[in-house]
């Protein structure tokens, strides 16, 4: 069981990752997961996850261009800029849809770094840089209150 610091901690560590990714500070999003053991990954994933939803439905489900993800992608570590585009040519080939593409991934970080991107992606798009920022912002608040 998730305590609340347990979650705090795992919205702050998406918040840095997704503002990593929104001010394309490679640095930071390659230091975002380092150390984390394999329960506050599974933590960060989850509030990934719901982020994404939460604001996928309140942005009217926006799309998503595979040229700004893949850009974005290549900020992350090469494994993981990988399972991102793995990902997204199954989404935009019709494969898969978007949950399945991510839960089909075999690896644990690169299923969060493609949550994050296209967080980030979603987010910038549809609000611009500063705009995404601002709802990160509101994610740390929402989980503090």
């Amino acid at each position: 069981m998730t305590t609340e610091t347990e979650l705090h901690a795992a919205v702050r560590l998406s918040v840095n990752l997704l503002r990593a990714y929104v001010t394309r500070d490679q640095a930071a999003v390659h230091r975002a997961l380092e150390g984390l053991d394999r329960q506050r990954l599974e933590q960060v994933l989850a509030v990934l996850i719901v982020g994404h939803d939460v604001n996928f439905d309140e942005l009217g489900e926006p799309s998503h261009s595979v040229k700004a993800l893949r850009a974005t992608a290549a900020l992350a570590p090469i494994d993981a800029e990988l399972a991102v585009t793995t990902a997204v040519d199954r989404v935009a080939t019709g494969e898969s849809g978007f949950l399945g593409a991510v839960a089909d991934l075999d690896d644990l970080t690169g299923q969060i770094h493609t949550m994050a991107v296209t967080t980030a992606v979603m987010l910038t798009d549809a609000l611009g840089a500063a705009g995404a920022l601002q709802e990160t912002d509101k994610w740390l608040r929402t989980a503090t209150t």
